[in-house]
């Protein structure tokens, strides 16, 4: 089970970072959410805040469940947030992400449109967005 957090800032800014090129999957690669892996004795939604505080330093108290993906060999949880935090407040793990970026969400667009296979999250962005409107 993999937990994924997509952060917009009451701005309407949104979490831009670029993968670490150190790590197995997708390295160097831009994207939308924070994710990782639901540890033991932990629900997806405690791992989704766990991951942004780890990732980005940004407390985030209480995420939206959005949707459950399911591929052959993993169940994908996406969460979705809106919090009050400017760009001075995150603070990027270097183990995880070379940057991070906060943008409109037509930049995230162009940003993630660079990846060789963006369809992972690109698709939901708009829904997400309109999700966020209407918490």
């Amino acid at each position: 089970l993999i937990t994924n957090i997509f952060i917009e800032n009451i701005d309407g800014k949104v979490v831009v970072q670029q993968r670490s090129f150190n790590k197995i999957g997708r390295p160097g690669e831009f994207d939308l959410v924070v994710s990782g892996a639901v540890l033991v004795n932990e629900t997806s939604k405690q791992a989704a805040i766990r991951e942004a505080e780890e990732e980005l330093n940004l407390q985030i108290t209480n995420p939206i469940f959005f949707k459950r993906l399911i591929e052959k060999n993993f169940i994908y949880d996406l969460y979705i947030a809106k919090t009050s935090f400017d760009y001075t407040d995150i603070k990027f793990q270097k183990s995880e992400l070379e940057n991070a970026w906060l943008v409109s969400l037509d930049n995230a667009k162009k940003i993630l449109a660079k990846n060789k296979n963006n369809e992972n999250y690109v698709d939901f962005i708009d829904k997400m967005d309109e999700e966020l409107k209407n918490a």
